[in-house]
């Protein structure tokens, strides 16, 4: 049996689902930015979720709970207060794998997983508020869903998965009335240096054409605390 065509399904703090391969939040700021915008004119910061926005609490890897978490650096929330303060036409994206996380296609309850990272993604929107913030979450599909055929194709899955550029385009389509950005460039810990676990974010930039920055760059340029 084939996948059905993906669909949006609401979930709770405003958080929709595109098929089982996407996660998407747009923030009522963020809409009248784009609003009131000029074609063409919008600037994007866009930004890896994990060990660049924030870290867990715990030490661990991956969050615990929902709330097992704390900004990356003590200057996160600051910096992008002040890149907002300067870029009136601008909006703030994440874009973050979430490998981990099922998306149960309908009729399917949300699985303990995605109720989890909606908790903690919501969490970090109220923490950033009322700064204009979009949040993009590539997800995985059940396996439950995969026997069954229900729920995204799997290309759509890999597509939308970083350093594919699913995300981005539907930011793009979806979000931004299909006008890209004016300026725009994205900021991840996956740069491939030595120590990193994979160079995604910084294949990711690439594959949309973006400048790239790694949190140290971004958020501790001008920072001799290291804190």
């Amino acid at each position: 049996m084939k996948s059905t065509r993906p669909v949006a399904t609401p979930h709770k703090h405003g958080f929709l689902s595109y098929g089982t391969h996407c996660l998407s939040y747009v923030s009522p700021e963020a809409r009248k930015v784009v609003s009131a915008a000029e074609k063409s004119t919008l600037q994007v910061a866009a930004f890896d979720l994990d060990d660049t926005l924030v870290k867990t609490k715990s030490g661990t890897k991956f969050a615990r709970t929902a709330d097992d978490w704390t900004w990356w650096h003590k200057d996160v929330p600051e910096k992008l207060q002040s890149w907002i303060s300067e870029h009136p036409s601008g909006i703030l994206v994440i874009f973050t794998n979430q490998g981990g996380v099922t998306n149960n296609a309908p009729p399917a309850k949300p699985s303990v997983s995605l109720t989890k990272l909606l908790d903690r993604l919501h969490a970090i929107a109220v923490a950033l508020a009322p700064l204009p913030l979009i949040i993009y979450a590539a997800t995985k599909r059940s396996s439950a869903d995969t026997k069954l055929g229900r729920g995204s194709p799997l290309d759509l899955h890999t597509r939308f998965r970083k350093p594919g550029p699913g995300m981005w385009e539907h930011l793009v389509k979806e979000q931004l009335n299909g006008n890209p950005p004016k300026e725009a460039f994205y900021v991840g810990d996956a740069a491939g240096r030595k120590g990193d676990f994979a160079d995604t974010d910084k294949a990711f930039a690439a594959t949309i054409d973006v400048p790239f920055y790694t949190p140290e760059e971004f958020f501790k340029e001008n920072d001799k605390s290291d804190k």
